[in-house]
């Protein structure tokens, strides 16, 4: 119903976010003929007219940017800054990002596993650091494992090596869940980082430039 009444969409994300959008909304995509029945069909036309729109009726049209390690977005009072996440490259191309404004800086690291140079660097200095936390270290199958998905002890690391202020756990698996297991990693977290540590849950607001010194959540 936006469609023509508001600005489209800028679409931001690593490739192949084209080929996906293509095979999504393009005219041969799986969306392809939905989208045209609902801007040419005469039935549909009639009922968005009764719903308050006003023909002709277009076609969303959002605007697909595909951005990688090193590109920069800004806005009015923002900038992301595009980092290299460790997930399943080469098959994907994962990204993290850091968004700054005079707030503050938050950094999230998306899915990311290790300890790679490149988050590190992107996460120097940042107020929030939000990352991975998919297991408990040493619970991992193979090291493949480990590099493609965050463990407690190496997001530790991470938020160590660069300095962030806080770290905001998440995507966590059921298997931290039960009572005392999230409280002992964070005690052992506690040993290599000495910023604060929150368990991310759903709806949380995490304010930037809060100081809790030695908190843990």
């Amino acid at each position: 119903m936006g469609a023509g009444k508001i600005g489209d969409l800028d679409i931001y994300g690593p490739r192949p976010l084209a080929r996906i959008h293509d095979r999504l909304l393009g005219e041969d995509g799986a969306f392809g003929l939905d989208l045209q029945s609902r801007v040419t069909h005469q039935a549909s036309l009639d009922v968005y007219g009764s719903r308050g729109g006003v023909l002709p009726r277009v076609k969303p049209a959002p605007r697909v940017h595909e951005i990688a390690a090193g590109d920069a977005v800004e806005g009015a009072d923002w900038r992301l800054t595009v980092g290299a996440a460790q997930h399943f490259e080469p098959i994907l191309e994962c990204n993290a990002y850091r968004l700054e404004s005079e707030a503050g800086a938050m950094v999230y690291s998306g899915d990311s596993g290790g300890v790679p140079d490149s988050l590190v660097e992107l996460a120097q200095g940042c107020d929030v650091l939000i990352h991975m936390c998919h297991f408990a270290t040493g619970m991992e199958p193979t090291p493949a494992y480990r590099e493609a998905s965050g463990s407690h002890m190496d997001v530790a690391e991470v938020a160590k090596r660069a300095g962030a202020k806080s770290v905001v756990l998440s995507h966590m698996i059921p298997m931290l869940d039960p009572p005392g297991v999230m409280e002992k990693l964070l005690a052992e977290m506690r040993t290599v980082y000495d910023g604060d540590i929150i368990v991310g849950r759903d709806l949380m607001q995490v304010p930037l430039k809060v100081r809790h010194p030695g908190r843990v959540d």
